[in-house]
């Protein structure tokens, strides 16, 4: 099965569009595509709003419950952990219930998850609460990439493929503009009704998607995998549009699907995936989690979750001034990404892969430098949104794209599962720890040794990952083969 390929689908549908000799997609058609993906793509909008939302929530979280730091770093971790045993059920979900209907599923959790944590009377209620959000997410961050790639054609797909991430970045804005507003909204309010409106406010993105859902189509890969052609049939006719022309597109668009459809019922048993029998599959499997875990080893999740924190002390007294810090965190963390969508298919992945792992050695260093000898805190600031901005030049938006690209079709839905279980899980270990590991060694040692971290994972990204863009799967596999290595070990390290 071909489940967790977040962006591009093993062998992609090129007879669904002019490519295959019918007509390009109407400025009307793209409209219509462009709508589906952006609300599909919203489901990642909870987790980041989520993301952004807790770092103004915490104070009032902390006052409420009279929580301790470890009782902190439970309630942001657990949502991750969760997430990350989640995602390994996602592909069996969205196989049984369809794509449309999983991605209702999240919805549902989210609004279930967010209602509890928002109305929660104590903190095994809110604990709770984000354990649900958590199998949502786990649930999202497969079936709704997997979804985008199955219903985009690819004269869109480049285009496309960061949009998932970009809504991400979008809800972790949402929730710290929230944070913002509210608090000067509600200035003399009790803490409690400040936080649990900022969690509350974050279930408009599952309302407004679970609204949306009936405007959405099926994947046509499901429905033809579940032997409803006919359907099938008319989901890419309502992308492509019906015309003589496109009536041959559609035809051989199916033939592509069914064929990659009985390939897929072959797909490799988990041991395999873990081993494979082949050199050259050990070492993408090696690389693929690699990246997974690389991605978020370099600290991203704590400076998005305790941003305040670091700039409380780094001598930002001031509530106000700090939430204005977190803003520009996450504005830091989105605007890169526009820029990347338009260079995907030009400078490369790995290119911004490397460019981004450099960028964030040097920020961090910057960082505990900063703390180390007590810079003036705009500095601090200056280098969080410094530290964002070099994450979402490569690290953020391609991760799983070069990790779903470099998988065999045999190994990519387990792979990419057992890559968003390894990342979500490191991202749960970050947030978990962060408290903890600055009370004992200080912010200066706590950057300074993600500055470390993030220079060995130069290594791995100019070592290991090969440069996908602009060449067939099958091409990929053929470079691996002549590559001589063979090792899940070194592929996921950077020897």
């Amino acid at each position: 099965m071909d489940e967790l390929n977040p962006l591009q689908p093993v062998k992609p549908l090129k007879k669904y569009s002019g490519e295959a000799g019918g007509e390009e997609l109407s400025p009307e058609r793209k409209r219509y595509v462009a709508f589906v993906v952006i609300t599909a793509a919203l489901t990642a909008s909870s987790l980041g709003y989520d993301v952004g939302v807790m770092a103004g929530a915490m104070d009032g979280l902390e006052e409420t419950f009279a929580l301790s730091d470890f009782e902190i770093e439970v309630v942001i971790g657990a949502m991750n952990f969760v997430a990350a045993i989640g995602a390994l059920f996602a592909g069996n979900t969205a196989d049984r219930f369809g794509r449309k209907a999983s991605l209702g599923i999240c919805c549902f959790l989210y609004l279930v998850g967010g209602g509890l944590m928002t109305g929660a009377p104590n903190y095994a209620s809110l604990l709770a609460g984000r354990i649900i959000t958590g199998v949502g997410v786990g649930l999202a961050f497969v079936i709704g990439p997997v979804y985008i790639s199955e219903i985009t054609p690819p004269e869109l797909r480049g285009v496309l493929a960061t949009v998932f991430d970009v809504s991400i970045n979008l809800g972790i804005l949402s929730g710290y503009v929230a944070s913002f507003v509210l608090e000067n909204t509600l200035p003399d309010a009790p803490q409690s009704l400040k936080w649990r409106a900022m969690i509350g406010f974050g279930n408009v993105f599952p309302l407004v998607v679970s609204f949306l859902l009936i405007r959405l189509p099926e994947s046509p890969r499901w429905l033809t995998m579940k032997g409803r052609r006919r359907d099938a049939e008319k989901v890419l006719s309502s992308i492509l549009g019906i015309d003589e022309g496109n009536q041959q597109a559609i035809a051989l668009s199916l033939a592509a699907i069914e064929e990659e459809n009985k390939i897929d019922a072959e797909s490799a048993s988990w041991l395999e995936v873990i081993s494979p029998p082949e050199p050259h599959v050990r070492h993408a499997v090696g690389v693929a989690f690699g990246i997974g875990f690389w991605q978020q080893i370099t600290g991203t999740e704590a400076v998005l979750y305790y941003s305040a924190n670091f700039l409380e002390e780094a001598g930002l007294t001031s509530t106000n001034l700090r939430l204005l810090g977190n803003m520009l965190v996450g504005l830091s963390k989105l605007l890169p990404e526009f820029w990347v969508m338009s260079s995907i298919n030009s400078r490369g992945r790995r290119w911004h892969m490397i460019l981004s792992a450099g960028s964030m050695t040097v920020s961090l260093a910057l960082l505990g430098a900063a703390f180390g000898l007590g810079l003036p805190s705009w500095t601090v600031i200056l280098f969080l949104c410094c530290f964002m901005a070099s994450f979402s030049l490569g690290a953020g938006p391609f991760a799983f794209v070069i990790a779903s690209e470099i998988l065999p079709l045999h190994y990519r839905a387990k792979g990419m599962s057992i890559n968003t279980c390894i990342n979500r899980g490191v991202s749960g270990a970050v947030a978990l720890t962060a408290l903890s590991i600055t009370r004992a060694v200080g912010e200066a040692a706590y950057f300074f040794g993600f500055a470390a971290i993030s220079f060995v994972s130069i290594g791995f990204y100019l070592r290991q990952v090969p440069e996908t863009c602009g060449k067939s799967l099958e091409g990929i596999q053929t470079e691996l083969k002549h590559d001589g290595r063979s090792s899940v070990v070194r592929g996921f390290c950077f020897l």
